[in-house]
Order: structure tokens, then C-alpha cells, then sequence
């Protein structure tokens, strides 16, 4: 997460939360970042599986995730600090995630498409232009006020990403806007 320093400063940084707590919360909330994409998945899989009254396949996904983490816990936990054990868990989300899809797959709850998969590149590449752009600004900005060396290059970041999903004519970006134009 490009802006998690300047979040965490924001939000947080005032008494006895020092300018190194921010630094070490930050450290982690990007590497617990990276494992929200994850868990957004398994969200929605998860309700899928619901739906089809296959409860005991999300379950048995989970239970594979948390021995895969407490097992890398237990290896690795105090050699990596904080941040290492917020990536620990990214990455266990990330394996609950490929047992849910692989399940998924396996029993017809979801048949990938090509262009499925090229909206999701299309997405990605979105995101990581936006998160460029963001530091970029956040970097000409970082000694001004906490709000706007936050609120600036998140606004920046958010403009980019909305002009990038449609320069590339994301699916998900058009049926939004025709459901917009719907409601008028």
C-alpha cells in the first residue's frame, strides 16, 4: 500500500504514538495489504459455496490456510519481525484463495473466461499505475500538513485509476457506467 506511512501518521500518530510506531504499523499494514485481495476472494467464493449448500469445502480451504500459517509462523515468525508475519499471513490467505478456486473450479461454481481474465490484467495494471502516480505525488508533497500530503495523492491515485479502467474499457467500469446512465 503506497500511502500505509502517511495513513498511519494520519490516523494515529498523536501522544504516545510515536513517528516509529507509525513506521513498524505501516511495515505491517502493507504486507497485510497484500493479502486483502485474497480474502476478498474467498469472500465471495465462500458465499458461493453457501449457495449451493457445499458449506464443508470453504471449511476444509480454511483449515489447510491455518495450518499452512501457524506452520510458517512457528518456522519463521521471529526471524521476520512484524511485517514478515503480516506477509506470513498474506500468503496463507493466498493458499485459502487457490484451494477455494480450485474447489470452485472443480465442482462447476465458476468457469474462468478469457475475457474475465483479461478484465482482471486490465485491473491490475490499473491499480499499479494509480499506486505509481500516488507516490509520485506523495513524494512532492511529504512535508506538508499530515492531510494533504494523504488526501492529495490518494485523490490523484483515485483519478488514475478511474480514467485507466476506462481509457482500457474494463467490464466491470462499463456496466457501472451503464447502470449510472440507466438511473437518469
Amino acid at each position: 500500500m503506497t500511502l500505509a506511512a502517511p495513513f498511519v501518521s494520519l490516523v494515529f500518530e498523536r501522544g504516545t504514538f510515536t513517528a516509529d510506531d507509525t513506521l513498524i504499523t505501516a511495515e505491517a499494514l502493507r504486507f497485510y495489504a497484500a493479502g486483502m485481495m485474497f480474502t476478498a476472494v474467498c469472500e465471495v467464493l465462500t458465499k458461493a459455496f453457501f449457495a449451493r449448500e457445499k458449506t464443508r469445502l470453504p471449511m476444509i480451504s480454511a483449515l489447510v490456510s491455518m495450518v499452512f500459517n501457524v506452520s510458517l509462523l512457528i518456522l519463521l515468525g521471529e526471524r521476520l519481525g512484524v511485517g514478515g508475519i503480516a506477509l506470513l499471513s498474506g500468503i496463507s490467505a493466498g493458499v485459502n484463495m487457490a484451494v477455494n478456486l480450485v474447489f470452485a473450479v472443480k465442482h462447476g461454481l465458476i468457469t474462468p473466461a478469457k475475457a474475465d481474465i483479461i478484465d482482471i490484467i486490465k485491473s491490475v495494471i490499473s491499480a499499479a499505475v494509480m499506486g505509481l502516480a500516488a507516490a509520485a505525488v506523495y513524494s512532492l508533497l511529504a512535508d506538508s500538513v499530515k492531510i494533504v500530503s494523504f488526501a492529495v495523492p490518494t485523490a490523484v491515485g483515485v483519478i488514475v485509476y478511474a480514467v485507466l479502467v476506462l481509457v482500457l474499457r474494463s467490464e466491470e467500469m462499463m456496466g457501472i457506467l451503464k447502470a449510472v446512465r440507466n438511473r437518469k
